[in-house]
């Protein structure tokens, strides 16, 4: 995945035409992004627990940090219910799994 020179992920090329694996392969790739986006995320969080921990107890300035970041906690979550929803129109695998091996037994593929 390619990053931009902020260090977030850079646009999406995909493929042209849209062959065999293009379209597969552009929704990898915004996949990856979104994985990459919310793994930041998540350290950030982590280190901002680890910050908590050791801040003066500034009351006023962390209720008003509280509230910043209940307005994007509401954001997120409608994010995350937006990226399940979308996850799930993802074509499932038709591929026929079961093939017969030499001798002509049932095998099933994984």
């Amino acid at each position: 995945m390619d990053t931009s020179s902020d260090g977030g992920p850079a646009a999406s090329r995909g493929k042209e035409g849209g062959g065999v694996n293009g379209d597969k392969d552009s929704l990898r790739d915004v996949i990856d992004q979104i994985h990459s986006v919310t793994s930041r995320m998540a350290a950030k969080t982590e280190a901002a627990d680890l910050q908590i921990s050791d801040a003066d107890s500034n009351t006023e300035a962390c209720v008003s940090l509280a509230a910043r970041l209940s307005g994007l906690l509401e954001t997120l979550t409608d994010a995350d219910s937006t990226l399940s929803n979308e996850l799930a129109q993802i074509p499932p695998n038709t591929q026929n799994k079961e093939r017969k091996d030499g001798d002509g037994r049932l095998v099933r593929w994984l």
